[in-house]
């Protein structure tokens, strides 16, 4: 049973000189029913290891029979892709507004007058075995009444491309956004209603516990529509509908490599296996060999410069360090005979390096570190 593909070319923004950016959106549909996934990468422009982890996964699904569809959109903002400055690219935040790419999305039923159109929705479709299908175009519907009131005033800067991939995802059961850190380690940001989860079927060695909140990132604006709606069902005692969203960090941006792609692949389509997207089970398992850390939004700690200079680093990202360990050295000019001054930043805490920068230059305030404390130790799947 072969897979059914299909390209759908989405256009997001006209450009001064009058070109046009535009993403790509893939499906891949297979012959028997099974889950909706969604997956996108390079929302910020540097963060490109996913694109390498999406060519990698179509051409395993060139041969792999899947369960349901999966849709997958590499490149999810070209703008941010070609914002170049020297060889580095800036693609992190918009260069019109300053506003980060991944902290634009909206949260659609937070607005008061879907907010009424919610509760009406759930209470004109008691079927319980119907409802996760109408909900998923009830956000559809919700989100194209959104773009229509904007129109008349044109839709912003930071708008549009965000909420067509909201839209685009609408359809999915499982979403899972590509990013990268700046030096990293893989990691994932999962909503704490999926710790159970997680733990069970994500090979991944560290996950970060977030709230069931909303802060504007893609993975929270899809399960927060499942949290609006979930809160409705539960007061009238009714099944709960279910989703599963993560921020996925593959890694190291500004860099892509085919092993470690090719690795991802495996880790991600193993987590999928357990959503019965794949006929062949065993062939999409992957185990860890290190116990997995878990750990709280509240023990994710950010390590800022002192002050002003180069920064050398000591540690590597996915290491274990102890308390009062060097983990850099930062040196700054000053008028001493040396003609500089060498600050020692050691850790607080014993803590797993979870990323640092990969820039040695850094004014005072800037982030070093990201560190996990007090992680749960969990016997890998």
């Amino acid at each position: 049973m072969e897979n059914k593909f299909s390209n759908k070319i989405i256009p997001i923004k006209k450009m001064a000189d009058g070109s046009a950016l535009s993403i790509n959106v893939i499906e891949v549909t297979g012959a028997l029913p099974g889950p909706c996934t969604y997956i996108q990468s390079s929302v910020h422009g540097a963060e490109i290891q996913g694109n390498l982890v999406i060519y990698h996964l179509i051409d395993m699904l060139n041969k792999t029979p899947v369960n349901g569809k999966i849709i997958l959109v590499p490149n999810a903002n070209p703008y941010a892709t070609i914002q170049k400055s020297g060889p580095y690219t800036q693609g992190r935040f918009n260069p019109v507004t300053g506003n980060n790419y991944n902290r634009n999305y909206t949260d659609i039923f937070s607005l008061p007058e879907n907010q009424i159109k919610l509760t009406n929705f759930v209470s004109t479709n008691p079927d319980d075995q119907q409802l996760p299908q109408l909900f998923k175009k009830f956000i559809s519907s919700t989100i194209d009444s959104i773009i229509e009131k904007k129109k008349p005033y044109g839709l912003s800067d930071d708008f549009f491309l965000n909420i067509t991939l909201q839209k685009i995802a609408s359809e999915a059961d499982i979403c899972l956004d590509l990013h990268t850190g700046p030096v990293a380690c893989e990691y994932l940001y999962s909503h704490t209603n999926q710790k159970e989860e997680v733990i069970a079927d994500f090979p991944f060695e560290f996950i970060l516990d977030i709230p069931e909140a909303f802060a504007g990132a893609m993975d929270e604006a899809f399960f927060i529509n499942y949290t609006h709606i979930n809160k409705l069902l539960s007061s009238s005692n009714r099944q709960l509908l279910k989703c599963s969203s993560y921020t996925v960090e593959l890694g190291s941006e500004e860099k892509i490599n085919t092993k470690i792609a090719q690795e991802f692949v495996q880790k991600i389509t193993s987590f999928l296996s357990k959503k019965n997207h794949f006929a062949e089970k065993n062939e999409c398992t992957y185990k860890i060999k290190k116990e997995k850390k878990y750990i709280s939004l509240q023990n994710f700690k950010t390590y800022n410069a002192p002050t002003g200079g180069h920064v050398e680093y000591f540690v590597t990202p996915g290491t274990h360090v102890q308390k009062d360990e060097l983990l850099a050295i930062i040196y700054t000019p000053s008028n001493d005979k040396n003609g500089f001054q060498k600050i020692h930043i050691k850790a607080l805490h014993d803590c797993w390096v979870i990323n640092y920068q990969n820039s040695s230059t850094v004014h005072e305030g800037m982030e070093l570190f990201q560190v996990g404390e007090d992680a749960e130790l969990y016997l890998s799947n």
